[in-house]
């Protein structure tokens, strides 16, 4: 994971932690605590600092298991292409089924657009 978060070809994610994510009750911070049955949502920010357009694909399968939602840029649309110097944002959801701690993985799989068309030329 350290080898990943110091080698990221200038693309920068915000940490997912829902710790003060609005929750959907009130619209009031939560301090990460949330009753069953209630919805904390946090923007997410991902951010292209390189001179390339990458293609993103945003695997959440796992998290949709515990019970994680995430919303792409336009919607649904887990996968989409991030301008060079550019941002998005994504909207991550948590709505507890049981009492405890839940944490998982979301994978953010990142390919430059010119070594996708290099691929495709090739072939």
């Amino acid at each position: 994971r350290l080898e990943m978060e110091s080698n990221r070809h200038g693309i920068i994610i915000d940490s997912i932690t829902l710790d003060n994510a609005q929750s959907g009750g009130g619209g009031s911070s939560n301090g990460g605590v949330l009753r069953i049955g209630e919805t904390a949502t946090q923007t997410v920010y991902l951010r292209n600092t390189s001179q390339k357009d990458v293609h993103c694909i945003i695997k959440d399968s796992v998290a949709r298991q515990r019970a994680i939602r995430v919303e792409g840029p336009t919607t649904s649309d887990l996968n989409f292409v991030l301008s060079a110097q550019s941002s998005t944002s994504i909207t991550v959801s948590f709505t507890p089924r049981r009492f405890g701690i839940e944490k998982s993985i979301i994978v953010f799989e990142f390919t430059s657009l010119e070594d996708e068309e290099e691929e495709e030329e090739e072939e």
